[in-house]
């Protein structure tokens, strides 16, 4: 996100990433799924409440698709060489996503403002 795409990363490098997440994007969470539907149907004038087709399909494809499709693996113990070769190797990484769930938070408090849109108005 950092436009380096080869070659050592830096602080600047994560504090140019937070800078696009943060005036670039709309934030979903995979563990929130069904808020940051809600979200982007805030954001972008989706139309799913009041039609029971649309909003059951979404309901379902979340609960039965999303959700209940494990991706999680064995992280090795906390204290092997492993578990912190993958902390170095993926440091920037998990500061960005650790501050993309802080704006999650953030844009939550404004999109809890905004009413859903409703289908056919």
């Amino acid at each position: 996100m950092s436009n380096q795409p080869t070659g050592a990363l830096s602080e600047e490098h994560l504090k140019f990433a937070k800078n696009i997440l943060r005036t670039k994007f709309v934030i979903g969470i995979y563990e929130k799924m069904e808020k940051s539907l809600e979200h982007f149907e805030k954001y972008f004038g989706w139309k799913v409440l009041g039609n029971s087709h649309r909003e059951k399909c979404v309901r379902d494809h979340i609960s039965d698709n999303v959700l209940n499709n494990d991706v999680s693996m064995d992280m090795p113990s906390k204290d092997s060489n492993e578990y912190i070769t993958l902390l170095d190797l993926n440091h920037f990484d998990i500061e960005l996503y650790r501050y993309a769930k802080i704006l999650f938070m953030e844009q939550a408090g404004l999109f809890g403002k905004i009413s859903r849109p409703i289908f056919g108005q």
